[in-house]
C-alpha cells in the first residue's frame, strides 16, 4: 500500500508494459486497446528499467498522472486459514450513480496530533550511503511491531528503481527497530514485501520477486516474525502483489490488474478477473466479504475540443468469497473527473472507507488533493474532496495517501505532499502528511499544520501506520531513509 512517486512508476512499468510491444501510445493509454486485448493474458510482465522508465513518465502525464502505481519465525507447519462458508453474498451490482460530491474545504472538527520522528539508527539505514533502506507496511504485532519493506542500491536517479533485498523489523516500543536476520536467504536477491497480515497462526507477508527483468508476485509465511519461508507458485507471475487481507474465506492479494486467493497461505490461485481491474492498490474484509480498491484509464470524445481524451477512474471490486469477484464504478456518469484514484482502504464496522486522490489538471502529475470514499455495501459510494487546500512551500502539489487508520481519537490518514518540477530549474520537494477525521470521515483536517514536517528535495512520505497503545506509529521514508514517526492525540 505504499504509494509514492517510485510504486507509481513500478506499477505504471508494470502494466503498461504488459499492454505494450508494439501498441502505439493512443492505443496503449485506452481502456481496452483492440491490440491489448489480442496479447495472451498469461503473458508475463517485463520490467526492465530503460524501456519502463520512458513508458511511465510518458504516461504519468497522458493520463493525469495520479498515484496508481505501491507487511516474522517459520513453525514446523505453516500457518493455516480455515475457511468458513461465507454467511452472506455479495451485493448484485448496480449501474446507479453514486451520490453527489461533498466537496469540503480543508477544515474539520479533528483535534490536532503531536508527531515526533524517531532518531536515525543502523537498522534504519543511518550510516549505509549504498543502499537506501524503505518501510511499506507496519502491524502491531501482539508484543510489538512487525514492518516489512525492502533494502536496495542507492541511485542519484531516482527514477531507476533497482532490485535488492526484502526486509522485516522488529519493535517493542516503536522507537528502537531491529531488522530481522535472513540465514537462510528468502529475502534476498531481488525481493521486496509491500504488506504483511496477520493470520490465525501467524503472518503472510506479500510483494514482488524481480527476476530477469520481471515482475512476478511473492509470497513469505511466519509464526512470530522472527523466521521466514518463501511460498512459490506458478500462479505467481504478471504483477508484483500490492496489498493483502485476510477473512472468513481465507486470504486475498492484489496488485497489477490481478487478484489472488488462498485458502491456507500455501497453495494460491489467481482469480480470473480481466484486464479490465487496472491497477489494484489495497484490500479489505468486511462482514459481507472482501473489497479492493483501484483504477483504471478511460477514454472519452470531448465534445469541447474535438478530442479523445484520458481519465483515470477510481473503482471498488467486491467479493464474498474471493473467488467471484465484480467491479463497482466510483465515478459519476458525467465526464467532470480530471482523474482519481483510491490508495487504501478501511473497514470501520458496518462502513467502508477509501482514501486517495483527485486530479484537479489535465495532462499532469501534480495538483492533485485527498479524496475519501465511503460505504455501507460495497455498491453505493459517496466522495469527499478537500477542495480548496493549500501547501506552504510548494504550488500546485500532489496528495498521495498511503493508508488509513482508526484510533480511539478518530480516523487518521497518512501519506505525502509533493511537488514536481513544473520548468526548468524548478526542484522536485515533498514532505510527509496526515489527515484526520473525529465524524466518522465526514470531515477531513491536515494535522498537524503543514509547517510542522520539513520540505525535503529527496522524496519523504509515511506509507502506513498502526495503532499501539495510545500512539498511532507511522512509517516510511525520509530523504532515502527508512523512518518511523509517532503520532499522539493532544486532547
Amino acid at each position: 500500500m505504499t504509494v509514492h512517486l517510485e510504486e507509481q512508476i513500478r506499477d505504471y512499468t508494470a502494466y503498461v508494459v504488459e499492454l505494450s510491444t508494439p501498441i502505439g501510445l493512443d492505443a496503449l493509454t485506452t481502456e481496452t486497446p483492440a491490440t491489448a486485448q489480442a496479447l495472451p493474458r498469461g503473458r508475463r510482465l517485463q520490467a526492465r528499467w530503460g524501456v519502463a522508465v520512458a513508458a511511465a513518465t510518458i504516461l504519468l502525464v497522458v493520463i493525469g498522472g495520479l498515484a496508481l502505481g505501491s507487511r516474522l519465525l517459520s513453525p514446523d507447519e505453516p500457518p493455516v486459514i480455515t475457511t468458513p462458508t461465507p454467511s452472506t453474498s455479495v451485493p448484485a451490482p448496480t449501474t446507479s450513480v453514486p451520490a453527489p460530491t461533498t466537496t469540503l474545504v480543508d477544515s474539520g472538527s479533528a483535534p490536532p496530533m503531536n508527531w515526533e520522528q524517531v532518531p536515525p539508527q543502523a537498522s534504519l539505514g543511518a550510516g549505509d550511503e549504498a543502499n537506501q533502506y524503505l518501510i511499506h507496511s507496519v502491524i502491531n504485532g501482539g508484543p510489538g511491531l512487525i514492518a516489512v519493506g525492502e533494502v536496495r542500491p542507492s541511485s542519484d536517479q531516482w527514477w531507476l528503481i533497482a532490485p535488492g533485498d526484502a526486509a522485516v523489523w522488529l519493535s517493542e516500543d516503536g522507537r528502537t527497530w531491529e531488522r530481522v536476520p535472513d540465514p537462510d536467504g528468502v529475502f534476498t536477491g531481488g525481493l521486496m514485501i509491500d504488506d504483511i497480515a496477520a493470520t490465525s497462526s501467524g503472518y503472510v507477508a506479500i510483494g514482488a520477486a524481480e527476476e530477469s527483468g520481471f515482475a512476478n508476485a511473492a509470497v513469505w509465511l511466519s509464526a512470530d516474525g522472527h523466521s521466514w519461508s518463501r511460498v512459490d507458485s506458478p500462479n505467481f507471475v504478471e504483477a508484483n502483489m500490492n496489498a493483502v487481507a485476510v477473512g472468513d474465506p481465507g486470504i486475498v492479494a492484489v496488485g497489477g490488474g490481478f487478484i489472488w486467493f488462498s485458502p491456507d497461505g500455501r497453495t494460491w490461485s489467481q482469480v480470473e478477473t480481466p484486464r479490465a481491474a487496472g491497477l489494484l492498490r489495497d484490500v479489505a474484509f468486511a462482514d459481507w466479504g472482501f473489497v479492493a480498491v483501484g483504477a483504471r484509464s478511460h477514454e472519452y470524445f470531448d465534445i469541447d475540443s474535438g478530442e479523445y481524451l484520458q481519465a483515470v477512474r477510481p473503482h471498488a471490486w467486491i467479493s464474498a468469497n474471493g473467488l467471484d469477484w465484480e467491479r463497482i464504478e466510483l465515478h459519476p456518469s458525467t465526464e467532470e473527473w480530471v482523474g482519481a484514484s483510491p490508495h487504501s482502504v478501511l473497514v470501520v464496522e458496518d462502513t467502508v472507507i477509501a482514501a486517495g486522490s483527485y486530479a484537479r489538471t489535465y495532462n499532469s502529475h501534480f495538483d492533485a488533493v485527498p479524496t475519501f470514499w465511503t460505504t455501507t455495501n460495497g455498491v453505493d459510494w459517496t466522495r469527499t474532496i478537500l477542495e480548496d487546500v493549500l501547501v506552504s512551500g510548494m504550488d500546485r502539489p500532489q496528495a498521495l495517501i498511503g493508508d488509513i487508520v482508526r484510533t480511539d481519537g478518530g480516523l487518521v490518514a497518512v501519506g505525502e505532499w509533493n511537488h514536481a518540477p513544473k520548468y526548468n530549474g524548478d526542484t522536485s520537494r515533498g514532505r510527509v502528511a496526515a489527515w484526520a477525521s473525529s465524524d466518522g470521515g465526514a470531515t477531513w483536517i491536515e494535522t498537524p499544520p503543514g509547517t510542522t514536517f520539513p520540505i525535503t528535495e529527496a522524496w519523504s512520505y509515511m506509507s502506513e501506520a498502526a495503532v499501539f497503545g495510545n500512539e498511532l506509529i507511522a512509517v516510511g521514508s525520509h530523504e532515502g531513509r527508512a523512518a518511523v514517526w509517532v503520532g499522539v492525540w493532544t486532547d
